[in-house]
């Protein structure tokens, strides 16, 4: 006798510009009558599901993470206010640019207010087979899940800076976005001939060959422009010439121009990194993918471009900023060299590391045979990025 309903509505907000009026569109939609009836119906839970894929592209893994967690912040507040019950999941895929890295770390890094008690986010990609193929990994891995929870719920991880805009280091954080952000669309969307860079020295135009992905690499397959490529091919073409840019790009700028602007903020930076979850997890993260980039093995692949002029301008470009990156990076934790506080993974990396180079170098020389029209070379193609994408890991 009484209206019920057994299907939520989950709205997901993913590039940048959605992430900052999500607070705005979810106003608009609970003061619809009818959707307010039907989430009372639901019984007065409201889930919203926060993506990372479109916001790294749009504006580098810095911004991404600051606007992330800002709609998170706001978005919480929010719903308490109106006393509505929520749930905001993470949609995370196996890449650093769409969600990747340490479980663990990643939930500590949320804000206290953003898991109201509870823990959902979806997993996506390679990470499937990684995490969950057997009992022993997923249950490991549900573990960790748990006890990031439990350890969120009891206050160990609580917030050293205000939740809300007057902190010191939030507003640290708001600048290091602003110059982040600069930098990243001053590349993607100034550097003449990067796209055309992108497609030509990197394995993107075989993705559409493996038998892999729900969608087209592309949404207008014709064009060639940012908005064209999908997010997850955007960063696993970076991640196959192992540049790995979309993990990294921008934070080197923005270190750089903070620190050179007041010589007290190397000493904000480092505090930041001691003490608040959220800016280590993005340093480290940060570590992770530098780790697995390759100037050595990004420059053969760059000999594939057409305009081999441009490409050299493109790949000093590129260069510069991973080198300010490593420098930023080396000076915020104090460590002579990256993952020296993980010594696991750093032993890892360094054994696939030999093995990643080798299959990179083959595969440059498949790239260049299929570009000739070689066909008969693309399963061997189709091979290789398989194999570095298994070596890299997290790639897409």
């Amino acid at each position: 006798g009484e209206w019920r309903a057994a299907i939520r509505i989950a709205p997901l907000f993913e590039a940048i510009a959605h992430l900052e009026r999500a607070v705005p569109v979810m106003a608009a939609l609970i003061d619809c009558p009818s959707y307010a009836a039907a989430l009372a119906a639901s019984g007065n839970r409201q889930e919203v599901m926060l993506g990372y894929s479109d916001s790294c592209k749009d504006g580098g893994i810095l911004s991404s993470a600051w606007a992330l967690r800002q709609a998170e912040i706001r978005l919480a507040a929010f719903f308490k206010a109106r006393r509505i019950d929520y749930l905001l999941f993470h949609g995370r895929g196996g890449s650093l640019a769409r969600g990747g890295g340490s479980t663990h770390d990643a939930i500590r890094a949320r804000p206290a207010a953003a898991m109201n008690g509870r823990l959902k986010f979806t997993e996506q990609g390679e990470v499937l087979s990684f995490k969950y193929a057997n009992r022993e990994t997923a249950s490991y891995e549900l573990t960790v899940g748990l006890a990031g929870l439990l350890e969120a719920e009891l206050g160990r991880t609580r917030e050293p800076v205000p939740a809300r805009d007057g902190g010191a280091w939030w507003r640290t954080m708001e600048t290091l976005a602003r110059h982040s952000d600069a930098a990243y669309r001053d590349l993607t969307e100034r550097e003449a001939g990067l796209i055309d860079f992108f497609h030509e020295t990197t394995p993107v135009e075989a993705l559409k060959h493996l038998n892999i992905g729900s969608r087209p690499s592309y949404r207008e397959a014709a064009r060639r422009s940012l908005t064209s490529i999908r997010a997850i091919p955007w960063v696993f073409g970076w991640s196959q010439s192992r540049m790995t840019l979309p993990g990294w790009y921008g934070i080197g700028a923005a270190a750089t121009e903070f620190i050179a602007a007041d010589r007290r903020n190397l000493a904000t930076l480092k505090a930041m990194y001691r003490r608040w979850p959220f800016f280590r997890n993005l340093i480290d993260n940060a570590q992770m993918t530098l780790a697995k980039a390759s100037i050595e093995v990004a420059r053969e692949y760059a000999k594939l471009a057409r305009d081999r002029l441009q490409a050299r301008r493109i790949t000093r470009r590129l260069e510069g900023e991973l080198a300010a990156t490593l420098l930023a990076i080396r000076r915020i934790t104090g460590q002579r060299e990256l993952l020296a506080d993980d010594p696991m993974l750093s032993l890892s990396l360094s054994r696939r590391v030999p093995y990643l180079d080798a299959v990179n170098t083959v595969q440059t020389r498949l790239l260049a045979r299929e570009g000739e029209g070689e066909a008969r070379w693309r399963d061997c193609l189709l091979q290789s990025i398989n194999a570095v994408a298994a070596g890299i890991r997290n790639i897409g």
